[in-house]
């Protein structure tokens, strides 16, 4: 359990959505506690955390290690070197908890805090969002994932894009990360406008309150419900009970037989009545 102090340091080194994932038990230690929290792990996936005030800092895991750093109240969600480990300060726990828990993920990481998360109906990002714009608001669609397995079929999201305008009459804009470049193409074919953006912030930049995002169980994910965006998140073959995305908004989009996925009719109406929740679908 985290006691009071001056500086407390955060490692976590992981991919977007596991670095976000600290959100909410950051934002409960704003409020509880005057610490100085650095984050240790990969800034550019934690920057948005220190962008939004949640945190003073992010340095890179090596970088840091290299430092020999001061163990006073440490936090590391990996395991450190002997010397360190064992220092005065430093606690150390598993990157996540028990799979057959059934806990979320970022309620897990409250409790190793102290931050005890009374909802994850939370969007502790919001402040990242553009203001100074009055364009009509925008449906994001992401279409990949980290994991090929984790990925809705593309041809889903492209009848879904075509169906949000027709239907909807809401604009559309697709995203991709440097892990789904290779879907690009295809979009393109389409005659789909494709937004690329190598930094995080470049993204949230872009969005305004009042837009929507639909996508796959991924890091864009969790930074889209996190910002307050109307989210609609399509899990496959990971767990929404440990892995679902924060947010005030935020749709969890699931089909009960294993290895189907939600129809397109199912995420559209998702998106057009927004609502917080789990969406059980039934046929592929």
């Amino acid at each position: 359990m985290v006691n009071p102090g001056d500086r407390l340091t955060l490692v976590r080194p992981g991919g977007l959505g596991d670095s976000l994932l600290l959100a909410p038990a950051l934002s409960i230690l704003r409020k509880q506690s005057s610490f100085r929290i650095s984050l240790v792990g990969y800034p550019n996936r934690l920057e948005p955390l220190v962008a939004s005030g949640l945190a003073e800092g992010a340095i890179h895991i090596d970088t840091w290690l290299n430092r020999h750093p001061d163990p006073s109240q440490i936090h590391s969600f990996i395991d450190l070197p002997e010397g360190l480990r064992t220092a005065p300060g430093v606690a150390i726990h598993p990157p996540f908890p028990d799979s057959q828990s059934g806990k979320p993920v970022a309620i897990y990481l409250g409790e190793c805090l102290g931050a005890a998360i009374p909802t994850l109906k939370t969007s502790p990002l919001k402040n990242l969002l553009r203001t100074d714009t009055d364009r009509s608001p925008t449906i994001w669609i992401h279409p990949g994932a980290g994991a090929r397995s984790k990925r809705w079929p593309l041809e889903n999201f492209l009848s879904l894009a075509d169906q949000i305008k027709m239907r909807m009459g809401r604009e559309v804009q697709f995203l991709l990360g440097d892990a789904e470049l290779d879907l690009m193409k295809p979009l393109e074919a389409n005659g789909h406008s494709v937004m690329a953006k190598e930094k995080v912030l470049d993204l949230t930049a872009e969005w305004v309150e009042g837009d929507g995002f639909v996508g796959n169980d991924s890091g864009v994910a969790h930074l889209a419900g996190l910002c307050g965006l109307n989210t609609a998140v399509i899990f496959g073959e990971t767990d929404p009970l440990l892995w679902r995305p924060c947010g005030e908004s935020v749709q969890i989009l699931k089909n009960a037989t294993r290895g189907k996925w939600p129809t397109i009719e199912e995420v559209l109406q998702a998106i057009a009545k927004p609502m917080v929740g789990e969406v059980e679908t039934k046929s592929q």
